[in-house]
């Protein structure tokens, strides 16, 4: 309710939930109930602002390394949360580097604690890194990113109309950066002639764009000649 959450914010309650959260409790109810505590608490939009300046987010990033599926659940929800408004909040997300935690996850690195992220939890990341490619320095963040190719093709795998239209989203954003030449002889460009061979209209556009701007870059072009040009031949 408003009223809890604001007498919370004034009290200092919410820094006391995040100081105990961050402490890294050894109780696994106790950690299952800060971070559904956390998550309640960011939902409410008119205070966002003031949550995330007291760390909530950072707790629940947290919370998601533990081995525990419905907090790993919650941490990225949070954060797809508050990418829907990476314009306002794009600082606080180069911050906490939550592209790498994010590509980390989809791509199912051994290198980053927690359970291992299933297909829900992937396209969650996914649809983050989506909105998140909106904001040019966390484009470059993906671009950059050694799990980013990794973590597309974990995503694909997922094979929903969600997910294929994430990847496109997230290719054409990052096509305009000259860093995008970190994802050249990966699994991307495959992935995006796939798509344009059955992907729906509007992600067969993104697709078609992203390898365009692509081919601006020589070490593209072997990959281009042998995988692509067929097929963008014949969807024009």
């Amino acid at each position: 309710e408003k009223e809890i959450l604001e007498y919370l914010i004034k009290s200092g309650g919410v820094v006391d939930l995040v100081v105990v959260t961050l402490l890294r409790v050894n109780s696994g109810s106790t950690k299952e109930y800060l971070g559904k505590a956390l998550f309640n608490l960011l939902c409410r939009s008119e205070f966002r602002s003031n949550l995330i300046e007291v760390d909530v987010l950072e707790a629940l990033t947290e919370l998601g390394k533990i081995d525990n599926l419905e907090l790993l659940d919650l941490c990225v929800r949070s954060v797809y949360n508050i990418s829907c408004e990476v314009q306002k909040f794009g600082e606080k997300m180069l911050e906490l580097r939550l592209v790498d935690m994010l590509c980390a996850r989809a791509a199912g690195s051994p290198h980053i604690a927690g359970y291992k992220a299933n297909n829900n939890v992937k396209l969650v990341c996914g649809k983050a890194l989506a909105n998140m490619s909106f904001n040019s320095s966390l484009a470059m963040n993906i671009a950059n990113c050694e799990n980013t190719a990794d973590a597309l093709h974990s995503i694909n795998n997922i094979q929903n109309e969600e997910s294929i239209y994430t990847i496109s989203v997230i290719a054409f954003n990052v096509s305009f950066l000259s860093k995008c030449t970190s994802l050249a002889d990966t699994s991307v460009v495959p992935i995006l002639v796939n798509i344009i061979k059955t992907g729906s209209v509007l992600c067969v556009q993104l697709c078609v764009a992203a390898l365009t701007n692509f081919s601006l870059y020589k070490v593209y072009h072997p990959q281009l000649t042998v995988v692509a040009i067929a097929p963008l031949i014949q969807s024009t």
